[in-house]
């Protein structure tokens, strides 16, 4: 998806960015954007299961705003892209003015690889959480390379990346977290990780991970570290270590008879489309609270759920028209070409 065809981050006005370009909520005085935006955060991420739309060494990809993340055996890809120029105004309620793209926009990108050191080459990977939606690639006129009906998860798990530790990609609409999820008995000081890519990498007073590439930081916050004890979360301090731009954690003391989490978060924008340009003209808020999403798209794979038409039709010039549905508590309930 090109993300410089339309302005999603400003219309649906959330507050995190993962690559910290100075973007900042337009709308915060208005109640109605900010139950949007509330709304549109509780969303899950979208793994897709790999079932041949990319390269097989991909098991599965999930997009994001200004992201796609491909993830393999052995190390999470990020492709990062930016946007500059787009002089020409646009008012986000007024479709017309949505569908003309400046001429002086151009696009940066930056590729990052997250790569765990001495890990288990051939690990299990699935995805869990199974969700509603369904991706579709109909792409070329090969019909036998088109894909559709793709699996869509909300977590994706590698197990035993390292011994007795499991690895686990989730989140929302505002946040990416990793958990290495270390059983009882494991050593969580096995799990150690670099960056490939970004210009300069550093820990900040406050502990988070600063990594600088080309098109603008990304920041993980600093590690949430906890046990469960009596079905409750406990606390354990801990933190990154950076030697020779590697990345490990120091503990303090824990019960090594019980299961650890180590959850790092990445926070960033909302997100909803595919490969291609959407644009979108009204964001509605019904008075039961549904939020209403419609306007054009040229994706092929457009997120589609109790569709009244299923698959792109093809249409010329700014694509098909799409209507998407959200209840209050962000669930997809409806969406179609």
């Amino acid at each position: 998806m090109n993300r410089f065809t339309f302005p999603l981050t400003l219309l649906l006005a959330l507050l995190f960015s993962s690559i910290s370009l100075g973007s900042t909520p337009p709308y915060s005085d208005d109640p109605k954007k900010l139950q949007i935006s509330k709304t549109f955060g509780k969303l899950p991420l979208r793994f897709e299961k790999n079932e041949g739309q990319t390269d097989k060494q991909v098991k599965f990809i999930s997009r994001g705003n200004g992201y796609n993340m491909y993830l393999t055996p052995t190390e999470a890809v990020m492709v990062l892209s930016r946007t500059t120029g787009g002089s020409k105004k646009t008012d986000p309620m007024n479709p017309e003015s949505l569908m003309k793209t400046p001429d002086d926009i151009k696009t940066e990108s930056s590729v990052i690889r997250m790569q765990l050191i001495g890990s288990n080459p051939d690990p299990k990977i699935y995805g869990q959480e199974k969700q509603v939606t369904k991706s579709n690639y109909l792409i070329g006129n090969d019909k036998s390379k088109w894909r559709t009906g793709v699996t869509n998860f909300g977590k994706v798990r590698y197990e035993e990346v390292y011994p007795g530790i499991d690895l686990v990609f989730y989140g929302n609409q505002q946040k990416l977290e990793y958990d290495f999820v270390v059983k009882p008995g494991a050593d969580p000081k096995v799990i150690n990780f670099e960056f490939d890519g970004e210009e300069s990498i550093v820990v900040d007073w406050d502990g988070n991970l600063r990594l600088e590439t080309k098109v603008g930081e990304i920041v993980e916050k600093a590690p949430i570290i906890y046990q469960k004890e009596n079905g409750k979360r406990k606390s354990i301090e801990g933190k990154y270590v950076l030697a020779e731009n590697k990345v490990s954690f120091k503990l303090d003391e824990y019960d090594n008879e019980k299961e650890l989490v180590i959850d790092p978060v990445l926070e960033f924008s909302t997100y909803l489309g595919g490969v291609g340009n959407e644009r979108f003209g009204r964001i509605v808020v019904g008075s039961s609270g549904n939020i209403y999403v419609g306007g054009s798209v040229q994706s092929v794979n457009f997120p589609t759920l109790n569709a009244f038409q299923n698959s792109f039709g093809g249409g010329t010039s700014h694509g098909d028209a799409f209507v998407s549905k959200f209840d209050s508590s962000g669930a997809l309930v409806f969406s179609t070409y």
